[in-house]
Formats: structure tokens, C-alpha cells, sequence
């Protein structure tokens, strides 16, 4: 955790507006938010700092949402819960992400997801 004590949640999708929108709406809630533009930005911060939540998009060019997932499974085991959001969602394999959400789809259940899954108290 920062030293605000805040929950810390990391965000990577490779659209900017996505990643912008995410982080309004999440640090509105109380949330410390992280971005990365892609996988393998993600997967450097992921081995730099413990995030107490992933939500990665699935389909980025080079390291995919399922990479950034094993990334965090390999160095966290299942204490750091990965979502995981595509517009393809048929493609995610549900074993590796702790919950998945299709794009576009609902601001207000993903939050309402991300309160129970990192409340803030």
C-alpha cells in the first residue's frame, strides 16, 4: 500500500480514454490508481510494486492480459485478485482471471465488483 494507506489498484489497457475513465471513476471511489499503457509495462510494475488488485484489458499487441494475469498468479499465488476485460470475451480463459467483464459494459457493476472484491475498509 502507498503511504496514504489507499487501496492500490493497477490498470492497463492499451486505449488511453479506457485507462482515463478507469482511473476517474476509481479514485473517486477512494482508490489509488496505476496505470500501464500495455502488457509489458504492466508486467515491470507488477514485479516493482504489490497492487492489491489487477484489471488488465485482454487484447493488447505484444504481452496480453493473460501474461499480465500469470505474471501476478506467479509472483502473488491468488492474494491479488486479476480482472480481466475484452470486447472479445469469449477469448478469456476464466482460469487464469479471478473475474472477467466484457467491453463496453457496465462503469457501475465494475465498481461495484471492485468494492467487494478490494473493499476499502
Amino acid at each position: 500500500m502507498s503511504d496514504s494507506g489507499r487501496k492500490q489498484i493497477l490498470v492497463v489497457d492499451d486505449e488511453r480514454a479506457i485507462l482515463k475513465m478507469l482511473t476517474h471513476a476509481l479514485s473517486r471511489e477512494g482508490y489509488c490508481i496505476h496505470t500501464a499503457l500495455n502488457g509489458e509495462e504492466a508486467v515491470k510494475k507488477i514485479k516493482d510494486c504489490r497492487y492489491d488488485c489487477v484489471l488488465t484489458d485482454f487484447v493488447m499487441p505484444g504481452v496480453s492480459g493473460s501474461d499480465v494475469a500469470t505474471a501476478v498468479k506467479t509472483l502473488y499465488g491468488d492474494t491479488v485478485p486479476v480482472i480481466g476485460m475484452s470486447g472479445t470475451p469469449w477469448l478469456l480463459d476464466c482460469n487464469l482471471f479471478d473475474m472477467t467483464f466484457e467491453k463496453p459494459g457496465s462503469i457501475i457493476e465494475l465498481i461495484r465488483t471492485i468494492k467487494k472484491t478490494v473493499p476499502l475498509v
